[in-house]
């Protein structure tokens, strides 16, 4: 991953290459898993029987009974990679109470009850060695995902795994309590080793759903912003630079304009790039570029669409 900055400076016309965000997909999303102790959030650096273990002035500590999780985005991943395969996700339910009747009619009567357990199993296959593995299992309420709500309903469950070796499949069962029982829900699974999360063939699972959180922050960012300027002239405000995930370092160039169409929203509709990029590394690029956010342009307190020019520095 190299290093790289970016600045801004409005302009009128770049020309070469230019993106439409209808042919865009969210680009993937390195996550720092965090637990919450004593009112600070602390990152997980490993799992023992189910619960978080932290660093506490440098030592490590278990924390026990229901920790809150919460994740961070991060600019990369570990520095290698493993696959997941032969993923299954199910589930027991099991119905007991004053009503024997559905998981929804039980839940919602007077001392119903509705319990049971959800299962994944997979196999996990790293590229070289990890120490310290486990995995958090996210499950997220549907009608987030699609827009149709803006209350994610998120639970994450954790799962120590151990030591990975280089290339020998490990499999992996896990059974815990239900996820949204009562809601259509998707599921994901995020691999980490000592903290840091492993970029497996399901982390862009994950995209959608986080790429979904950031536009519902944004969008009551904007809102507030349109508020607090009422009849003000205000040019754009960055609020989400995300920086490129890229394999090939070959032949980037030290520097290179980018054009962003900001719409009304803050939204990023267009990408225009300068020449220079090789032809593998400039997906990646446009599909970050693409993700990122903004306070939008006022005009006498309306927000407007703009155009954004963007040096990067690799």
């Amino acid at each position: 991953m190299p290093k790289w900055r970016a600045s801004f400076a409005v302009i009128a016309v770049l020309a070469v290459n230019s993106v439409s965000a209808r042919e865009w997909s969210p680009p993937p999303h390195p996550t720092l898993l965090l637990a919450d102790y004593r009112g600070r959030t602390h990152q997980v650096v490993s799992v023992e029987n189910g619960q978080p273990v932290v660093l506490i002035d440098g030592k490590r500590r278990v924390l026990k009974g229901n920790i809150p999780l919460s994740t961070e985005r991060l600019h990369t991943y570990g520095g290698t990679r493993a696959t997941i395969t032969d993923l299954k996700v199910g589930g027991v339910v099991v119905v007991w109470g004053e009503f024997d009747t559905s998981v929804r009619e039980a839940a919602s009567r007077p001392r119903g009850t509705a319990g049971g357990f959800a299962e994944l199993t997979a196999t996990i296959t790293a590229d070289e060695d990890l120490s310290d593995c486990f995995i958090a299992w996210f499950a997220i309420d549907e009608s987030f995902i699609k827009g149709e709500s803006d209350r994610p309903d998120a639970q994450i469950r954790i799962k120590e795994i151990g030591d990975l070796r280089a290339d020998v499949p490990t499999s992996l069962k896990f059974s815990t309590s239900p996820f949204l029982g009562q809601v259509r829900r998707r599921t994901f699974v995020l691999l980490f080793s000592a903290g840091n999360e492993i970029r497996t063939n399901h982390s862009p699972n994950a995209a959608d759903y986080f790429h979904r959180r950031e536009r519902a922050v944004h969008s009551v960012a904007v809102k507030k912003w349109i508020d607090d300027n009422r009849n003000a002239t205000r040019p754009l405000q960055p609020t989400l630079q995300i920086p490129p995930l890229l394999d090939d370092m070959d032949g980037l160039p030290g520097e290179l304009a980018a054009r962003l169409d900001v719409n009304s929203d803050g939204l990023v509709t267009d990408v225009t790039l300068g020449d220079g990029l090789p032809g593998s590394t400039e997906p990646a690029v446009v599909q970050a570029l693409q993700a990122w956010l903004f306070l939008p342009k006022l005009e006498n307190g309306t927000p407007v669409a703009a155009k954004v020019g963007v040096p990067l520095r690799f």
